[in-house]
């Protein structure tokens, strides 16, 4: 029968055939090497390089960490969460009561101006009809006050013919009195004269009483126009704010059915836009529900209004300051969250739990991520005021152990297909992180993921009675 090997073990033992691994760890400055046995019969010296071309990295997984400078014995690593802004949700509301006809999805993302909704309205229907009564108020009003301005002008015109009549019988009077002084006799003449007159003073003052009717008309025409145009601005105002639309938007003429109107005549339906981009989070209503003055239609939130709030311990509150910058970071050490840590600036919480003995640091992210959002988890690292400075520091995930013997395999600076084993030289750690006291340079490439597939493929082939430097060089007597 036969038997077919699985193809990772054939690449573990492929990549075991290509490396030769040491077994014990370099102290102090290397001796130099005496020739080995291997050597003196033409035997290839061992090597604690392994060949990693792209489909070796690609089939085991591999991926690096870069070592850097970190302050790992006064960092302070404090457990927290993602949290929204209270800003970050938007409550979309109906201001008429109506009949709603959805045309979103939950979890579907808009961007400002994006059509969520249309209300059919019978409240609409009345707010268009007082605003149709505002206008023809307005436009009556002119026409009456046009009509009353002719009719003053006629009146002003018969007023004036009646005050020269009045001063030509007046002076006809004064005449004939002046004769009859002089002996002559108008006494019949006199009178009719006086009966024309007082017949003229009360004809004008006929007409000054219709004048002062009149002027009291002009002021109520005045008064209502005025009421009209004030009604007009409340109603325009309000259906601007249904519509989300300005007033003058409302008053520009549109084309509807081949007839120029007014937009506020033309609209059937209350149409909600988005205000800002977003993701329909909610959807209270159904589609075709019924909505009272005020209902919820949906609910948007913007992803990217998050916080993160951390817990750290009321002994450390003396370190914590407002401003001081911070860096969250994912709770897996994997190497895509290695290089999607975020930056932040700290904010000390106004209060404090007294049970938890704990205190509310509130960050706000000065970058974005994919994986940042509300909810996740994730840890807040601080270095406050008077932290060391620490030293080269990789993930600890790094280091794997080939026995009792820590090992990390440094991506080769020469070759970027090649790594190189080596046997680690760890100081303090904090849980992530781990000092690397030699052997590694800042920058230096290490393999995160896919070490440990590493160390399977090369612990069973280290050599004895030897040992491997940092440099790759080769000492056969063990220190």
């Amino acid at each position: 029968m036969t038997t077919r090997t699985h193809p990772f073990i054939l690449l573990l033992i492929s990549i075991a055939v290509l490396c030769m691994v040491p077994g014990c760890r370099q102290r102090g400055a290397p001796a130099p090497a005496p020739a080995s046995a291997g050597a003196e019969v033409g035997m290839t010296p061992p090597t604690n390089r392994v060949d990693v071309p792209s489909a070796v990295r690609r089939n085991l997984g591999i991926t690096f960490a870069r070592a850097e400078r970190r302050a790992v014995a006064g960092t302070l690593r404090l457990p927290g969460r993602f949290e929204w802004l209270p800003t970050a949700r938007r409550e979309y509301h109906t201001a008429l009561e109506g009949r709603l006809e959805l045309l979103v999805e939950q979890y579907q993302p808009v961007s400002a101006g994006t059509l969520l909704a249309r209300v059919e309205s019978p409240a609409w229907l009345d707010m268009q009809r007082a605003i149709d009564e505002a206008i023809s108020a307005i436009r009556m009003a002119a026409a009456r006050r046009e009509a009353l301005d002719t009719t003053m002008r006629a009146h002003e015109l018969h007023e004036e013919g009646l005050r020269q009549a009045v001063d030509i019988w007046t002076g006809r009077i004064a005449q004939i009195e002046a004769v009859a002084e002089a002996g002559g006799g108008r006494a019949q003449e006199l009178a009719q004269a006086r009966i024309s007159l007082n017949e003229a003073r009360s004809a004008l003052g006929e007409v000054m009483e219709k004048h002062a009717q009149l002027e009291l008309q002009e002021r109520e025409l005045e008064r209502e126009a005025a009421g009209a145009a004030f009604r007009l601005a409340l109603l325009m105002h309000s259906a601007a704010s249904v519509t989300g639309l300005t007033p003058e938007a409302l008053e520009a003429m549109t084309d509807r059915q081949g007839r120029a109107e007014p937009l506020w005549r033309a609209i059937d339906r209350i149409e909600i836009r988005a205000v800002a981009d977003g993701v329909v989070e909610t959807l209270p209503s159904a589609p075709g529900a019924w909505l009272d003055r005020g209902g919820i239609v949906l609910v948007t939130v913007d992803p990217g209004a998050i916080r993160f709030r951390a817990l750290g311990l009321q002994s450390d509150l003396g370190r914590f300051r407002d401003g001081m910058p911070a860096m969250i970071v994912p709770i897996r050490a994997k190497s895509d969250d290695l290089e999607q840590r975020i930056p932040g600036v700290v904010r000390v919480g106004l209060g404090a739990d007294p049970e938890q003995r704990t205190v509310e640091l509130i960050i706000a992210p000065s970058a974005a991520a994919d994986w940042a959002r509300a909810g996740v988890s994730a840890f807040a690292e601080l270095a406050p005021d008077g932290a060391s400075a620490g030293g080269l520091a990789i993930p600890l995930s790094c280091v794997v152990r080939d026995g009792l013997t820590p090992v990390i395999f440094r991506r080769d600076p020469a070759d970027p297909d090649r790594v190189i084993r080596l046997e680690a030289d760890l100081g303090i750690d904090d849980g992530r992180w781990v000092i690397v006291e030699s052997g590694v340079r800042a920058g230096d490439e290490i393999v995160l993921d896919g070490a440990y597939q590493l160390l399977l493929a090369t612990s069973g082939t280290a050599t004895r009675g030897g040992h491997f430097h940092a440099d790759g060089t080769w000492h056969a007597d063990p220190h």
